[in-house]
């Protein structure tokens, strides 16, 4: 009944939020009259009640201590204080931004007891502190008129606060950010940024003379290097937008912008260069899956939080935040669009872009030039810092260290945040004209400068809220999916995963429910498809773990995930429909017998996997129950991803194109007279069984496997190409595929031995190649040169089965020219009419390929036993690979199975 009760109150907050987000906007349109701006603003206050209630009994459901309703009440009380008091004192006040503010702090408080009831006591006591310290500060802006004249006063007090940071300050994540006074700790940059903006306002606001530019961006820029000296560069890029900012509306001059830009990028550069932690999070940035464990974790989780939480949240109390690190500062954005949802998230964007347009409008009401500069500064100041702090989050820019104001916890950054509201709020009620034709004056003179400030960090607001959606619809999949998401668990308590089918509709993964109730995964063909399918049992393997994500989506019906929430029941997850086809996984699972090895079946055009077998196997119902015996062996592995295989004479494609490659002009006019041996540098090499080929051509050599042939093309093959040619073909790399896979591994130099150069080329030697590798370098002479990328993955539906995502073919890249794919086409063709690979001759198809006997060990009789090639007919194409272990020869034991394979694809 708990959980019920979370997921309701989870739409009815995010229900309440737009509503308050909506009127934010809504006042400003134009006609709407005062009264209309008054119901608004009663409205937001019962919404903000109402969100606030919500948000509190959802924790109590989850921790039902008294001590949370008294902290409610208190809290009740404060909100209801602050609205009150402001009416009372200050009946002409900016009410939008109260009511803004006390939402930033009640969206604070819900998270913070929710992540610590310690933290976010202490922080309601500085929130007292701050409420009253904002109902002062419009009381002596109104008092006191002489604030601009203290510049001076200001750059001393600043400078002197941030050099103590410098000297005595406390580390914190690479930063020197705090200073403790009698056992009392605080972080002045949060201060001194209002001091800042006072002291650039004082310089500008009356003289603007080159002179008076230059003294200021000086003396300013000492503020910015003591920052940088306490590498506080979050802070330090605070100071200096701000300057920018003050600067451009004073003086009125774009140049002061692009100088500015170019100012940024060329500290930016100079920060990554000289500091190691701004290297780091660059890199993190860049590429946060590179370096999960290490430089990429702190926003790696923050992005498996935001991602896994969705559009609508897991609700409050249902996600795991405290797997982000300093959640409760730089990252309590993502700590929020974990558990509230990123529509929420957008709407919290929506509502300090609000803030930031009262602020400047503020602005452009204001009749006093030194004033009007502080709030600009103020403003960019708020603005800047949100940007920082969430596009750090969601990595739309590096994180920087910097916290939301009012929302995390610190305070500093509090009482900071509370008094330049309460600026605002003097200000406002101490300048803002009541003279209609003054008023028009002053627009006329500020409102293209103002503007220009607010278009900047508009569209800086609005681009972040893009990247934010494109991450939630496009990118957020790679996070939740992966391996190291600690959140996939909540997933599972939520949804009953979805079933793995095959491309005709065959079940081989499904959920079912035991006797005792629980759930469990179920694989009715057991040992057949153990590898592809994998299991969710002590971990994942196979698709269990490539599709996790998909199978525990739910796009079942709006209303009908709506009723599971309420009733707590599981919603459906999405089935998942494989490009598997079962007939041809059942004959290469039978025709591979008892032997072990590995059998593969790919469509060349398309990269799609229509059978994959291992051997060893294992049955994946069992995986717990026999975990130890299973694991003893190697039959968790699957050959036909992970296998690392001497590929004896499939090879040959390689070696064949290393030597077109090294011959352009003559390789077609290649000879050789084969007495069934060759010896070179002492080394003697024999062709199988020692047969004598005779007087053979490439073609010939390639299609009978005539070693000797090969053997003598040592000298006439450059080793720079051999190698860049196998680098290239992607030997020593990673293959490009979303499940396990072991690289080829291939090396030759020219100063190796002659007798390994001499192995090597034949296919021995140290060279290893996995099945699926040669799958690939087949298919993609099939397919003109042009590999895809390996796929098993076709589309998913939901429970009604209608389409929710459907899998296109990714070209990888073209490993070979149209030359060679017509030479090496000839000479697999060739293979099968008159050489080792004879027994694929068919009138249903015409077939393709190379045969391979690997020598494994000094026993002669223990050879496996290798086919690589494909078939076409009607426009259909199908490649094959076949590796059978301690078998033989491939043509006697690879081939059979291979047409078989061809005869059924083509029946």
């Amino acid at each position: 009944m708990a959980s019920i009760m979370v997921q309701m109150f989870k739409y009815l907050i995010l229900f309440c939020f737009i509503g308050y987000i909506f009127g934010c906007f809504y006042v400003y349109r134009k006609g709407t009259t005062e009264k209309q701006k008054k119901n608004t603003y009663i409205v937001q206050k019962v919404l903000l009640y109402c969100i606030h209630a919500f948000g509190f009994f959802t924790l109590y459901l989850h921790n039902p201590d008294i001590k949370l309703i008294g902290f409610y009440l208190m809290q009740v009380v404060l909100i209801t204080a602050i609205f009150i008091f402001y009416h009372i004192i200050y009946k002409w006040c900016l009410e939008l931004l109260v009511n803004n503010m006390c939402m930033l702090l009640v969206i604070s408080l819900i998270m913070l007891t929710r992540l610590s009831f310690a933290q976010a006591f202490r922080q309601f006591v500085f929130m007292v502190a701050g409420a009253v310290g904002m109902l002062i500060i419009p009381l002596l802006l109104q008092k006191a008129s002489r604030f601009r004249k203290y510049p001076a006063i200001y750059f001393v007090v600043g400078v002197l606060l941030l050099f103590m940071v410098v000297i005595i300050g406390s580390t914190s994540y690479g930063a020197k950010l705090t200073i403790s006074i009698a056992g009392i700790s605080f972080q002045p940059s949060e201060f001194v940024k209002i001091i800042f903006v006072f002291f650039v306002a004082g310089m500008l606001f009356k003289e603007r003379s080159i002179k008076k530019v230059l003294l200021t961006s000086i003396l300013s820029a000492i503020f910015v290097l003591l920052l940088v000296a306490s590498r506080d560069l979050g802070g330090a890029l605070l100071y200096f937008v701000a300057f920018l900012m003050i600067l451009y509306v004073a003086t009125r001059r774009k140049i002061v912008l692009i100088g500015g830009g170019a100012g940024v990028a060329i500290a930016a550069v100079a920060g990554y260069v000289l500091f190691s932690h701004v290297q780091t999070r660059v890199y993190a940035w860049l590429n946060p899956l590179g370096d999960v464990n290490d430089r990429g974790y702190q926003i790696c989780q923050s992005l498996f939080g935001i991602g896994t939480g969705g559009w609508f949240g897991f609700g409050i109390g249902e996600g795991l935040p405290s797997k982000i690190p300093v959640v409760d500062k730089d990252f309590i954005f993502s700590a929020i669009s974990e558990e509230f949802g990123g529509i929420f998230a957008i709407c919290l964007i929506l509502l300090c872009v609000s803030c930031f347009m009262l602020i400047v409008n503020v602005a452009t009401r204001m009749t006093d030039n030194f004033y009007r500069l502080v709030l600009i500064g103020l403003g960019t100041l708020y603005i800047a810092q949100v940007i920082l702090t969430i596009g750090g989050a969601i990595k739309f820019i590096p994180s920087t260290g910097v916290t939301l104001p009012l929302v995390s916890y610190g305070g500093s950054s509090l009482l900071s945040s509370f008094c330049m509201f309460g600026i605002v709020q003097g200000l406002y009620m101490r300048h803002a004209s009541h003279t209609e034709e003054k008023e028009k004056k002053v627009k006329a003179r500020q409102d293209k400068e103002h503007l220009t400030v607010f278009y900047i960090f508009g569209v800086i607001c609005l681009a972040m809220i893009g990247y934010f959606t494109y991450f939630m619809t496009f990118e957020s999949e790679k996070f939740i999916n992966n391996s190291y998401n600690g959140l996939q668990v909540l997933f599972e308590e939520d949804v009953k995963k979805g079933d793995i089918l095959t491309s005709d509709g065959h079940v081989i993964a499904e959920t079912i429910t035991t006797e005792d109730g629980t759930q469990e995964r179920n694989y009715p063909y057991k040992n057949m498809f153990a590898h592809v399918a994998g299991y969710s049992a002590n971990g994942r393997t196979g698709l269990e773990k490539q599709l996790n994500f998909q199978l525990l989506r739910s796009h079942a019906f709006f209303v009908e995930q709506l009723m599971c929430d309420i009733t707590g029941e599981k919603k459906d997850g999405d089935n998942v429909i494989t490009t598997l086809d079962y007939d041809m996984q059942k004959l290469a699972y039978e025709a591979l017998g008892k032997n072990d090895g590995a059998v593969i079946v790919m469509e060349p055009s398309t990269g799609n996997i229509l059978a994959m077998v291992s051997k060893p196997d294992y049955d994946p119902n069992k995986v717990l129950e026999d975990w130890e015996d299973i694991n003893k062996g190697s039959a968790l592995y699957n050959r036909a991803t992970q296998g690392q295989y001497t590929p004896g004479s499939v090879f040959k494609i390689l070696t064949t194109l290393a030597f077109m490659r090294s011959n352009p002009e003559d390789y077609a006019e290649y000879s050789y007279t084969c007495n069934g041996e060759i010896t070179i540098d002492g080394k003697t090499i024999h062709c199988a069984s020692n047969k004598k080929h005779g007087e053979v051509d490439l073609e010939e050599a390639f299609a009978k496997s005539c070693n000797t042939a090969f053997v003598n093309m040592v000298s006439k093959i450059d080793a720079d190409i051999f190698q860049s040619l196998c680098d290239e073909l992607l030997f020593n790399q990673s293959l490009p595929i979303a499940f396990e896979s072991s690289k080829s591994k291939f090396s030759y130099l020219e100063s190796d031995e002659s007798a390994l150069k001499q192995d090597t080329l034949i296919g021995q030697g140290k060279t290893l190649c996995s099945p699926l590798h040669m799958a690939m370098l087949v298919s993609a002479v099939c397919n003109d040169g042009v590999a895809m990328r390996p796929n098993m993955f076709a589309y998913s539906e939901n429970n009604a089965g209608i389409l929710v995502e459907k899998n296109k073919s990714k070209q990888y890249k073209t490993l070979f020219t149209e030359e060679e794919v017509r030479v090496l086409s000839q000479y697999m063709k060739a293979t099968v009419e008159d050489g080792t690979a004879s027994k694929l001759s068919s009138k249903k198809y015409e077939a393709f390929g190379k045969t391979g006997t690997a020598q494994t060990s000094s026993d002669l009789d223990k050879t496996n036993a290798w086919f690589a090639g494909y078939a076409k007919a009607d426009g259909r194409e199908v490649a094959v690979v076949v590796v059978v272990e301690d078998a033989g020869s491939g043509s006697k034991h690879a081939v059979p199975i291979a047409k078989e394979l061809f005869d059924l694809y083509f029946e």
